[in-house]
């Protein structure tokens, strides 16, 4: 996917911005994280991949009477989500939620935009709350409004409270509460207890002239029972223990290749950020513009040599891959993890750059056929049944 085309560079602009959104002043250590070494050149060079090489399934869904949603795949998947059941989808210029089946048939919309309980005109996620059994959308002024699933009713608000917490601009539900992030002040990753109703911060920060800057995609992701997050510039992870205190879970080693935090200018403005970014991206993994996990596969989207390239990692047999493209031709975007699946919400003009008939099933492949035809969206799901070994 080249950085110059039109049509991945939103995509490139929350990627080198989440570069800097994450390097922290501090430094982590701890002996059992997760150290993953890989020569990039070498991954590279190697034998092709395809995309069958990576999951087991790929099917793909039409999403009916969805040609009236603004959201496109540079959206990022903050802006949709799953219960099992049901797809959601937050038109981002509308503020309207958009429900349908697992089949892709439309159930339903709610207008959520106004200034009323349960309305808002702002919003940057949408999620589904598993404990609560709620769908959960945010509002960057500290609000998270709950909804309940399918009907989209009204439940609730939470008013997050913290001392020196100015805004919210992604966040994940806990089971005791939430995990926020936050691209105002110094600090970014804020925990909210809901037992309290108070939110803390754990102490994730930025470099004074980096505060600039903010983090387009989803800072968090899940690997198992716990809640990761990174940091962009070299995609080091961290989770909380019990006490909430942070700890590093997981450090990529490209050797040469790594990026160092004290590469990083201090530059007046995104645009001229843009320029060191891909001039370092040339001899560096720059940027982690996302990371996910399904079952014991990480998946991430990193810049190198000016690029998105995903690398895809087996915890489970130390297993690399790195790729620009797949051999069928497809880029992989990292999309919302339900389960042990992926799924990628993208509008009809795009779905011949995303995925091919080619690697669909004869259900899909119809469904694909409907989507470019009507000018629907559609969503395609990865490794429904597991991730390859």
């Amino acid at each position: 996917m080249a950085v110059n085309g039109k049509k991945t560079s939103l995509l490139v602009f929350a990627t080198l911005i989440a570069f800097a959104a994450g390097c922290g002043k501090s430094d982590w250590k701890d002996s059992s994280a997760i150290r993953i070494k890989l020569d990039v050149d070498s991954l590279l060079n190697g034998t092709s991949v395809s995309i069958n090489d990576i999951f087991q399934e790929i099917q793909l869904v039409c999403l009916d009477s969805s040609d009236m949603i603004s959201n496109s795949v540079y959206s990022g998947h903050n802006y949709y989500t799953f219960d099992g059941e049901y797809f959601y989808v937050l038109d981002e210029k509308s503020f309207t939620i958009h429900v349908f089946d697992s089949h892709g048939k439309f159930v339903h919309s709610s207008s959520k935009k106004g200034r009323g309980p349960g309305e808002f005109t702002m919003a940057t996620k949408i999620c589904y709350n598993a404990d609560l059994n709620t769908i959960d959308v945010l509002n960057p002024i500290g609000k998270i409004y709950h909804f309940r699933t399918k009907t989209l009713e009204y439940v609730s608000t939470l008013d997050i409270k913290g001392k020196d917490l100015q805004a919210i601009h992604d966040f994940v539900p806990t089971r005791s509460g939430y995990l926020l992030y936050s691209n105002t002040l110094d600090e970014r990753i804020w925990h909210y207890d809901s037992e309290n109703r108070i939110a803390n911060p754990c102490g994730i920060r930025l470099p004074e002239y980096l505060s600039i800057y903010f983090y387009a995609q989803d800072r968090f992701y899940s690997m198992g029972e716990s809640v990761q997050t990174f940091r962009a510039f070299d995609g080091k992870c961290f989770n909380l223990d019990s006490s909430l205190n942070v700890r590093t879970s997981l450090v990529w080693d490209f050797g040469k290749r790594s990026a160092q935090l004290k590469a990083i200018p201090e530059l007046p403005s995104a645009r001229e950020y843009h320029g060191f970014l891909m001039d370092y991206s040339d001899n560096h993994v720059a940027a982690f513009n996302d990371i996910k996990c399904i079952d014991s596969t990480l998946i991430a989207n990193v810049i190198y040599k000016r690029n998105l390239h995903t690398i895809v990692y087996n915890l489970a047999s130390n297993q690399a891959k790195m790729f620009l493209k797949t051999e069928e031709g497809l880029p992989l975007v990292c999309g919302l993890v339900y389960d042990n699946s992926m799924m990628l919400l993208v509008d009809s003009h795009m779905l011949p750059e995303f995925i091919s008939t080619e690697v669909l099933d004869e259900v899909s492949v119809r469904e694909y056929q409907k989507a470019t035809s009507t000018g629907s969206m559609a969503i395609i799901r990865y490794g429904l049944s597991g991730v390859k070994p």
